[in-house]
């Protein structure tokens, strides 16, 4: 007998796990996400929460490195994690738009603040930054005689400098990089004793190989050239007999001097001992770009115009045909880019040649302009109108142009670029340097009054004089470690 049970089969099913259905969507749009918050970062954005919506704004940085190396920046008197050092600069990033203080301090040394701005996608500049000591090694040179004059050579790394004793007047040479000092000249060597005065450095050729000098002989003004390596001195006024208004080097030929007699321009060569016919007539002036260029104002009549040429006087171009008119001038080409101002002697007015509608142009920067003198590149130009000195800076790949003005002061003089951001400057018998827009004022020693200061471009030696009497001048030489 079967007996057939009605049997009930349970089947067990596993659950799915129904929540992976829903993570990996979310597990993608999460990553999505991240990616583009991580792109979006990476180019220099933001996340900003206003009103409980999240904004993204871009972001700007700076690039800060200093001299010396190994200096703590502070942003806002908080320190960067990082120092600046010899070999990369300092990168501060994703910083929001807006002003900030940049402080850069080191034990030992004056500490530097300026206030900055950051602009989106923009890098804001702090790459020129110089700490000088607080206890620096200064060395002192005894030059014989009272100083007389100075001139610094095209390139900045030597200068000559007159002297006058008790037995005559004696010509130095100061290596700036050796610092290395030589007599080049003594009076004797002009063919004269006590019948020669009124001794002046003139010129010094691009190649510091040849010295240009005048001198009163038996009431005329005669003229020399020096060899600074040899000391041989050469009497030019065998080749040339007339006092010239104006005489100096071609910076493009050493063995080249060109000179303006009466309105007319004319060139001696000191190797074949041969002087030109009139080059140009009708000069008021003229000088020469640290390349070889020369630059001179002709008189036309009524109008006076500017122009520049090889050394050689061919591919005359002309650069501006409406000069205000005037019995002289002087002009300043920056060594970088040759952009040119000029000066015009009746009202001291400044003149600055500018592009303006693919032309020529001069725009004026003021009357009363005493000192002025471009920067190393080319982009900032240092004057002083009146009491107030002034650095105009242009900066054509921004299409925009600055004025900074520093504190008021009939005091002020000497100036000098020390670098494209920094001036070296005398006042009230102190030697200071500065910023190119005026903050950061460092006075590194005393000196003579109206004496000058100088350097080596290389690195970055300061001289100045700060001490004479009747019998000695002294020279200081202070070592910045740059």
């Amino acid at each position: 007998m079967y007996f057939l049970y009605n049997m009930k089969t349970v089947i067990k099913v596993q659950p799915k796990k129904i929540y992976w259905i829903f993570i990996y969507p979310l597990t993608t749009v999460a990553f999505i996400l991240l990616s583009v918050l991580f792109i979006l970062s990476a180019r220099g954005y933001n996340i900003h929460f206003e009103n409980g919506r999240p904004e993204f704004k871009k972001t700007g940085m700076f690039i800060v490195s200093s001299k010396p190396a190994g200096v703590d920046v502070l942003l806002d008197g908080k320190h960067v994690s990082r120092k600046t050092n010899g070999l990369f600069s300092t990168k501060i990033t994703r910083l929001s738009q807006g002003k900030y203080t940049l402080s850069l301090e080191k034990e030992g040394f004056y500490s530097w603040t300026k206030e900055l701005e950051i602009y989106p996608e923009m890098v804001t500049w702090a790459n020129y930054v110089l700490l000088f000591s607080k206890n620096p090694d200064v060395e002192k040179i005894n030059l014989e005689g009272s100083l007389v004059q100075r001139f610094s050579s095209a390139d900045r790394k030597a200068d000559l400098i007159l002297t006058k004793s008790p037995t005559g007047e004696l010509l130095y040479r100061v290596s700036n990089d050796s610092g290395e000092i030589a007599v080049v000249l003594e009076t004797d060597k002009l063919g004269a004793d006590k019948k020669v005065s009124g001794i002046r450095i003139l010129d010094w050729s691009k190649d510091r190989r040849n010295i240009l000098i005048s001198a009163v002989l038996a009431g005329e003004t005669k003229y020399w050239n020096v060899n600074a390596d040899s000391h041989n001195v050469e009497d030019l006024s065998v080749l040339s007999p007339v006092k010239y208004d104006k005489l100096m080097f071609n910076t493009g030929n050493s063995d080249e001097l060109y000179g303006l007699f009466q309105g007319n321009l004319r060139r001696i060569n000191l190797k074949t001992r041969e002087v030109t016919g009139i080059l140009e007539k009708n000069i008021g002036y003229f000088t020469f770009s640290l390349d070889g260029k020369i630059y001179y104002i002709q008189n036309k009549g009524k109008a006076r115009a500017l122009y520049s040429a090889n050394g050689d006087l061919f591919g005359k171009t002309e650069i501006s045909d409406n000069l205000p008119v005037s019995e002289s001038y002087e002009i300043k080409v920056s060594d970088k880019e040759q952009k040119v101002a000029l000066k015009v002697k009746e009202d001291l007015t400044l003149y600055v040649v500018a592009k303006v509608n693919e032309k020529n142009s001069l725009i004026s920067m003021g009357k009363n302009v005493s000192e002025f003198l471009w920067s190393p590149e080319g982009d900032k130009l240092f004057y002083k109108k009146e009491k107030m000195p002034i650095v105009f800076e242009d900066k054509e790949y921004k299409k925009e142009s600055k004025e900074y003005r520093f504190t008021e002061s009939d005091n002020f003089k000497n100036i000098t670029w020390y670098d494209n951001y920094h001036l070296l400057a005398e006042e009230n018998g102190k030697v200071k340097v500065i910023d190119f827009d005026g903050t950061n004022e460092v006075i590194l020693g005393s000196s003579l009054k109206d004496t000058g200061v100088f350097y080596n471009p290389d690195h970055g030696n300061i001289y100045f004089f700060s001490g004479a009497d009747k019998d000695k001048t002294i020279l200081s030489k202070y070592k910045t470690g740059f």
